[in-house]
């Protein structure tokens, strides 16, 4: 929505969206704060959607997830390069400026600096500490090296000690064979990638229209998700499971009748793939499903009609 839509027109719309139920709880019923993630959308360069997605108000401050401070920052033409060692718990974000391609700005968070912030109690900081760590890594050197690209929006929600839903990110260098993960996430979705590039507003795919394709990917499937369309990571993802979709059990039967499969045979293979105890397949998540047929798609281009090894 533009920002040259008269003020009138912006209200109706915010009236008539505060009215779903798919809205993240702070925008529901409340057409008010609908109209403020709108203006900030409009002053980032973000569909409203997402802005209702990845920015939080928390106490008159708006916060945006690591992945959108990510993306504004890649955005304004700086390279943003994130590192983990998983050894000794450590993320490293290092900037270096357009404008001043000789510095590195660099952010190092440990487990240690988190406790010492008394942040590792907290929920996410339990579940998901790799990722807390680099999204505090991202934030800090964003707004040490380039405050200005970032519009006023420089702290995640958990940085402001709010208890909404953190989003966090596991920020991964994207592979050479992108596109074609790309396409194949979308092809597991039931989606276009051709549709998903024009609702982009992009033209190719490569490592600086990931941002951009990830939220026309989310928004296209009209629920949120957890899996970056480019490396099938978790990418910014809302700590929620969601649930198995219709068409990715038709896929899985599918699979599972050409590989001549009992449901024996099925449920065995799911547990030791995922590492899970499920009872049947219905019990899996979105996640799950899109690994499973991943190998099950891999599983079968190795056997013959009859079903014997090759």
């Amino acid at each position: 929505m533009s920002d040259i839509v008269p003020m009138r027109d912006k209200v109706d719309w915010a009236e008539r969206i505060a009215q779903s139920n798919l809205l993240p709880k702070q925008y529901q019923r409340n057409p008010a704060n609908v109209l403020l993630a709108l203006e900030y959308g409009t002053a980032l360069g973000i569909s409203p959607v997402v802005a209702m997605q990845q920015i939080h108000v928390i106490e008159g401050k708006p916060t945006a997830s690591a992945q959108l401070i990510g993306g504004l920052v890649r955005n304004a033409g700086h390279k943003l390069r994130v590192e983990f060692n998983r050894a000794t718990m450590t993320a490293t974000a290092t900037i270096i400026r357009s404008d001043d391609p000789d510095y590195e700005f660099t952010a190092v968070w440990t487990m240690d600096r988190a406790k010492a912030a008394n942040l590792t109690g907290k929920g996410n900081w339990r579940t998901y500490p790799d990722a807390m760590l680099k999204a505090r890594a991202i934030t800090e050197v964003a707004r040490d090296a380039c405050p200005e690209a970032l519009f006023g929006v420089a702290y995640t929600a958990e940085e402001l000690g709010s208890d909404a839903p953190v989003r966090v990110e596991a920020t991964l260098t994207p592979p050479e064979d992108v596109a074609d993960r790309f396409r194949a996430a979308c092809e597991q979705a039931g989606l276009s990638p051709d549709d998903v590039m024009a609702h982009a507003g992009v033209t190719e795919i490569t490592a600086g229209t990931l941002p951009a394709l990830r939220d026309a990917f989310k928004t296209l499937k009209d629920a949120p998700t957890n899996v970056d369309v480019a490396t099938g990571e978790i990418v910014d993802a809302e700590v929620v499971a969601q649930p198995l979709q219709e068409q990715q059990r038709k896929r899985l039967m599918a699979l599972a009748g050409k590989l001549d499969w009992s449901k024996e045979d099925r449920i065995s293979y799911g547990n030791e793939t995922l590492n899970t105890d499920l009872t049947s397949w219905s019990q899996l998540t979105q996640t799950q499903a899109s690994t499973l047929i991943e190998r099950m798609v891999e599983l079968a281009e190795l056997v013959n009609p009859e079903g014997k090894q090759q």
